[in-house]
């Protein structure tokens, strides 16, 4: 699953690893719903979504 970082945190499976904001991490599902448990990730997908839909609008 693609997950973008909203919050830094320290990898508890690898205590020598920092995310910090906007960073997009690929993880298997059980550690994608602990990350969103903990509020420090949301959806990749939602991201680049909102980044079509700005890409697309166009100014009269």
């Amino acid at each position: 699953m693609r997950a973008v970082v909203i919050a830094p945190f320290r990898d508890k499976n690898k205590p020598d690893t920092g995310y910090g904001v906007g960073d997009v991490l690929d993880v298997p599902r059980k550690r994608y719903d602990e990350l969103v448990a903990a509020g420090v990730v949301r959806p990749g997908n939602k991201v680049a979504q909102n980044d079509n839909d700005n890409k697309n609008k166009t100014e009269d």
